[in-house]
């Protein structure tokens, strides 16, 4: 059973046209769900597909001072990654 991983990726912009090309290069691999082949354990040849699921995107204004002051915009992405723990691998005698 593999564990859900959340962690987020932050995208600091200027402007909003900057934080629109940031997202057309981002979210269409996700549908919502990206999944990647990882060689997980290479010593022992296991080869897994992690799923990465976007669950959502968030945009938040930020003003320093006042309204014409620098504007700076957030963009938020919010991932699930499907993944495994294992412990260390050791040749033991039988």
């Amino acid at each position: 059973m593999p564990w859900d991983i959340s962690f987020a990726l932050y995208a600091y912009v200027k402007n909003s046209d900057d934080g629109a090309q940031i997202v057309e290069q981002i979210v269409p691999f996700f549908g919502p769900e990206w999944t990647n082949t990882v060689n997980v354990v290479p010593s022992m040849g296991i080869k897994m597909d992690v799923p990465t699921i976007l669950q959502g995107l968030t945009v938040d204004d930020v003003y320093e001072g006042d309204y014409d002051s620098r504007q700076t915009l957030v963009y938020t992405f919010n991932f699930t990654m499907k993944g495994w723990f294992f412990g260390p691998v050791r040749a033991q005698g039988v």
